[in-house]
C-alpha cells in the first residue's frame, strides 16, 4: 500500500502521526467496550472500565501507526529506485530495448529511440524482426534458443533506421527474470570506421613495407627470442624457415668489424642513454658475401623494474647506396688529390660566402692549415689567421665586385707575405646562380704569377736594356769613328807642329778633348756589355785589396770604409779593369746616397750558389743564370734609399738622382755584368740603405779568344795596306796617318768594293785593316771572300765593340789582330808597322 497525499505528509511528522494513531485506537476501543456493555446490560459510564481500553486501543493504535510508517518507507525506497532505474535508463548512452517472448517491444530508453530515428511510441507497435535486413536474418537468426537457456549473447547486427539506413550494433542480450528479453545496443559506427581505417593503414603499412624493402624484426629481450618478416630472411638469401628466430642469429651473422660498434650502440639504446637505435653495419649472406643494411629500431616497452623488454625495428638494404657512396667517398677523394695536386689555389664558397671547399695550396697560402674553414666567411676567417686579415684587407677585388661581374670576373691580387715579399696571383672568381637569379656559390680560383711577372718585369727591363745598350752602341760606334778621325788628325797635326809653335796648346786641347770623349764612349759601350774586355782569371778579394788605397781616396770624410773578404775565393774569370770601375762605381753611388751625414759603405765578397729555379739575379740583366757556383760581391750602404718607382729606372743611361753626373756609372756596371754574364739583384728602403748584389760565374780557365799564332814577320816601314771602313774621315784619317810613315793605302767604303780592290791588287797588298760594322756585306762575310781569294790574307780587325764580342766569329780563322776604336795615330801606326809583310814565311 503506497501513502499519499495528507496522509503521507502526516507520515512524514512521527509525533502528529502517532498522537493520532493512539486517539485513533483509543476511541475505536472505547467505542467497541461501550457497544460490548451495552450487549452484555454492564455500566456503560464506569470509568474505570474505559482506563484499559483506552490504553490498550491507543497501544494498538500506535502499533498500527508503526507498521503504516514503515510500510511508507518500504514504499518510498522502491520509489526511489524505479526513478533512480528509469533516470540510468533514459541516461545511458547506448540504447536499452525491453521485448517479450515474441519479440514485440515493450519498453525503450530515448537514446534507443535516438540511434534509429523512431518515437517510443512507434517502438513499441514494432517487433525486432523489423528492424533487421532480411538477408542477416537469414544468415544471423536472433539467438533467442541460447537466450533461453539463460545465456549472455554479445553479437553484432545491423538494424534499419527510420530513414533506411543501416546503423551497425553491438547487441548484448539477456532474459529477465519476468521472462522479457533485454538488450543492450551500442552504436559502433565510428568504431567500425576506425577499424575500417586502421584496416586501411594497415593494408597501406604492409604495402610500404613491401614497397620499401623492409626486413621487420620484432625481439623479446628476455629471451631472446625474435620474430622475422620474410623480407629479413630474403635479404640475405635465406627463406624464413632456415633462420632460427633468436638474437644469437642477428649476432652471428654481423661482420667481425663492425660488431663492436653496433653492440656499444645497441648497449647505449638499452640503458636509455638514446632515444632510438641506428646503425649502418654489413651482414653475411647464405653465399658468405656481406650486405650493407641500415639497422632502425627502439625499445617499446618495459618491466615494473624499467628494464627493457621489448624492441621492434627493422633493416633496410643499402647496399647499392652504400657501393654508391663508396664510389661517391672515392670519386671525392680523387677529387681531393686532384685540387691538392695542382698548385693553384682553388676555393669553393656558397651564396653567402661561407668556405665550403679549400685546397691545400689555398689553406698554405693564408696560413689556415689546421683551421676548421667550413661555413666560415672570409670576415671569421680573418680572426684564425694574421695573414689571412692583412691579404683580406688588400684584396682589390671583393666577393660582391664577383658577384656583379657575372659570368666571370679575373684580375691580378697582390699577397703580402710575413717576410715583408709579396705574391702575385692571377684570381678567377665565377659565381653560380640559380635560375631565379639567386646565389648558390662562387668558385675562386687562382694561379701564382709572381715569376711569371717577374721574368716580364725582367724581360721589359732586358727588352729596355737592350734597345737603351743598342741605341747606346750605335751612337758610341758612329762617335768612335768619328773621334778615329778626330784622335787621328789632331794628334797628326800635333805630331807635325814644332814644340814652340803657338797652337800646339790649342791642338794638345783638342787631344785631351777627344780622349774625354772616347771615355764616355767606352761607358756607353760599357752599358751596351760590348765595351773592351780583356777577361782573365784573378782573385776577387786580391782585386779589392790591392786597389783599397783607391777605393778609400774616392769616398769623402763622412763615409766610412769597411770590407768583409770571404776566404778562399776561387777566381773568377773577368777584366780587372772592370771589375775595378764596378766596385768603384758602387762605392762611389753609395757614397752620393749617404750624403753630407756620416755614414758607412761595406763591401762584402762570398761564394753561393745558384739554382735553376732561382730568377732573382736576371731582372735587371735579362739573362738566365746557369746553375753553378758564383763569386758574390755586395756593396752596402745606409744611405737614403730608393722607392719602387726609382728602382726599375737605375741603370738607364742618363738617369741620376743627384744634381751632378751624367748618370752612366750604373748603366755601366750594369753592361759590364751582362758582358761577364754575370747576375745582379738591388734591394732598397727608404731610410734603410742599399745593397748591390752581384754574382760572376767561378772561372774554369782562360777562354778569351786569342789570334791565330802566325809565323815571324819582318817589320816594314813601307808597304800597301788596304783599308775597308764605311765611314769616309776614318779612310781619310787612316790614310793621312800612314802616309805619314810611307805606307801606301787603298781604300774601299764597303765590303764588296774591299773585296774587288783586295781581288785586282792581291799580290801587292801586304795588310787588311777591315771594319766590323758596315752595311750590306758585314766586316764577316767581307773577311770570308778575301779568305776564298787568298787563304793566307792578313787581316786587322776594328771596331769600337769588345775584343770578344768583336772576334768570337773569327776565332781561328787567320786574323793578326784586333784594333779598338778609337785609336791614335801612335797605336795605329805601331800596330800596322808590327804587321807588315809582303809575304808569310812559309
Amino acid at each position: 500500500m503506497e501513502v499519499t497525499g495528507e496522509k503521507k505528509q502526516l507520515v512524514e511528522r512521527p509525533f502528529i502521526f502517532y498522537s493520532i494513531m493512539f486517539l485513533l485506537g483509543s476511541f475505536v476501543l472505547s467505542v467497541l467496550s461501550l457497544w460490548q456493555k451495552k450487549i452484555l446490560g454492564a455500566s456503560m459510564f464506569d470509568p474505570k472500565g474505559f482506563l484499559v481500553p483506552i490504553l490498550f486501543g491507543g497501544g494498538s493504535g500506535i502499533l498500527v501507526g508503526f507498521w503504516r510508517r514503515k510500510l511508507h518507507e518500504v514504499y518510498r525506497e522502491i520509489e526511489q529506485s524505479s526513478s533512480l532505474y528509469r533516470t540510468l535508463v533514459e541516461q545511458a548512452s547506448d540504447g536499452i530495448f525491453l521485448a517479450d517472448m515474441q519479440g514485440n517491444y515493450v519498453e525503450v530508453n530515448n537514446n534507443g529511440c535516438a540511434m534509429l530515428g523512431y518515437t517510443r511510441a512507434e517502438l513499441l507497435h514494432m517487433n525486432l524482426r523489423e528492424l533487421m535486413t532480411a538477408e542477416e536474418m537469414a544468415a544471423m537468426p536472433p539467438p533467442f534458443a541460447e537466450l533461453l537457456a539463460g545465456k549472455t549473447c554479445v553479437f553484432e547486427r545491423h538494424l534499419l533506421c527510420k530513414d533506411g539506413s543501416l546503423r551497425p550494433v553491438e547487441v548484448s542480450a539477456k532474459q529477465l527474470p519476468d521472462g522479457r528479453l533485454q538488450a543492450i545496443v551500442r552504436d559502433i559506427t565510428e568504431r567500425e570506421k576506425t577499424l575500417k581505417s586502421l584496416q586501411e593503414s594497415q593494408e597501406r603499412l604492409e604495402l610500404i613495407v613491401q614497397g620499401a624493402n623492409l626486413g621487420l624484426w620484432d625481439w623479446h629481450i628476455p629471451s631472446g627470442e625474435v620474430i622475422f618478416n620474410e623480407r629479413w630472411a630474403q635479404m640475405l638469401g635465406y627463406s624464413l624457415a632456415e633462420i632460427r628466430p633468436h638474437v644469437d642469429t642477428w649476432h652471428d651473422l654481423l661482420h667481425p668489424d663492425d660488431r663492436p660498434m653496433v653492440m656499444a650502440v645497441l648497449t647505449a639504446h638499452l640503458q636509455g642513454k638514446t632515444a632510438r637505435y641506428e646503425t649502418q653495419h654489413r651482414l653475411r649472406t647464405k653465399t658468405g658475401d656481406w650486405q650493407w643494411v641500415l639497422d632502425k629500431g627502439m625499445v617499446v616497452s618495459w618491466d615494473a623494474t624499467g628494464a627493457p623488454v621489448r624492441m621492434t625495428g627493422m633493416h633496410l638494404d643499402i647496399d647499392e647506396s652504400e657501393q654508391l657512396k663508396q664510389e661517391l667517398r672515392e670519386h671525392e677523394e680523387r677529387l681531393r688529390s686532384l685540387i691538392n695536386a695542382t698548385p693553384d689555389i682553388i676555393c669553393f664558397k656558397d651564396g653567402n660566402g661561407r668556405w665550403l671547399i679549400a685546397n691545400d695550396a689555398d689553406l698554405q697560402l693564408f696560413q689556415l692549415d689546421g683551421v676548421d674553414y667550413r661555413g666560415k666567411t672570409d670576415a671569421e676567417l680573418a680572426e684564425f689567421s694574421p695573414f689571412y686579415r692583412d691579404a683580406f684587407l688588400t684584396c682589390v677585388d671583393t666577393d660582391e665586385v664577383a658577384w656583379t661581374s657575372a659570368p666571370m670576373s679575373r684580375g691580378d691580387e697582390v699577397i703580402p707575405k710575413p717576410d715583408g715579399s709579396h705574391k702575385v696571383y692571377d684570381v678567377i672568381k665565377v659565381p653560380l646562380l640559380a635560375e631565379d637569379g639567386q646565389r648558390k656559390g662562387l668558385v675562386v680560383l687562382g694561379r701564382d704569377i709572381t715569376e711569371r711577372k717577374r721574368a716580364e718585369e725582367a724581360l721589359r727591363q732586358a727588352q729596355k736594356t737592350e734597345s737603351l745598350g743598342v741605341l747606346a752602341g750605335g751612337v758610341a760606334h758612329d762617335f768612335n769613328n768619328l773621334l778615329v778621325a778626330m784622335l787621328g788628325q789632331t794628334s797628326l797635326a800635333l805630331a807635325k807642329l814644332r814644340p814652340e809653335s803657338p797652337a800646339r796648346a790649342h791642338v794638345e786641347k783638342a787631344v785631351h778633348a777627344a780622349e774625354r770623349a772616347a771615355d764616355l764612349t767606352r761607358q756607353m759601350l760599357d752599358y751596351s756589355g760590348r765595351g773592351h774586355f780583356e777577361k782573365r782569371l784573378i782573385d776577387l778579394n786580391h782585386l779589392i785589396t790591392e786597389n783599397l788605397h783607391l777605393f778609400q781616396a774616392s769616398l769623402p770624410k763622412n763615409v766610412t770604409w769597411h770590407a768583409e773578404l770571404a776566404e778562399a775565393l776561387p777566381p773568377i774569370q773577368v777584366d780587372p779593369g772592370q771589375m775595378q770601375q764596378v766596385i768603384m762605381n758602387l762605392i762611389i753611388n753609395g757614397a752620393q746616397a749617404i750624403g753630407d751625414v756620416p755614414g758607412i759603405v761595406m763591401v762584402v765578397t762570398g761564394l753561393q750558389t745558384v739554382e735553376g729555379a732561382d730568377v732573382r739575379y736576371e731582372h735587371y740583366t735579362g739573362q738566365k743564370l746557369s746553375p753553378g757556383q758564383y763569386v758574390t760581391l755586395e756593396v752596402h750602404d745606409n744611405g737614403r734609399g730608393m722607392d719602387i718607382e726609382t728602382l726599375p729606372k737605375i741603370f738607364d743611361p742618363f738617369f741620376t738622382t743627384k744634381e751632378t753626373g751624367r748618370g752612366l756609372g750604373l748603366a755601366a756596371v750594369l753592361g759590364i755584368v751582362r758582358g761577364h754574364h754575370g747576375g745582379l739583384y738591388v734591394y732598397s728602403e727608404i731610410n734603410r740603405g742599399t745593397t748591390f748584389k752581384l754574382l760572376f760565374p767561378v772561372g774554369v780557365g782562360e777562354t778569351a779568344v786569342s789570334p791565330t799564332p802566325s809565323p815571324t814577320y819582318t817589320t816594314q816601314t813601307a808597304g800597301l795596306v788596304l783599308l775597308i771602313d764605311d765611314e769616309e774621315p776614318v779612310r781619310e784619317a787612316v790614310a793621312d796617318i800612314l802616309a805619314s810613315v810611307d805606307v801606301s793605302v787603298l781604300t774601299a767604303a764597303n765590303g764588296m768594293e774591299g773585296v774587288a780592290l783586295y781581288r785586282e791588287h792581291a799580290a801587292e797588298i801586304n795588310l787588311v785593316i777591315l771594319d766590323l760594322s758596315m752595311p750590306g756585306m758585314s766586316g764577316e762575310e767581307t773577311f770570308q771572300q778575301l779568305r776564298r781569294i787568298d787563304p793566307h790574307v792578313q787581316v786587322i780587325l776594328s771596331s769600337g765593340y769588345n775584343r770578344s764580342e768583336a772576334t768570337r766569329r773569327f776565332s781561328g780563322k787567320g786574323l793578326v789582330t784586333f784594333l779598338q776604336k778609337p785609336f791614335s795615330s801612335t797605336v795605329l801606326i805601331n800596330t800596322v808597322q808590327q804587321h807588315l809583310d809582303s809575304k808569310i814565311e812559309r
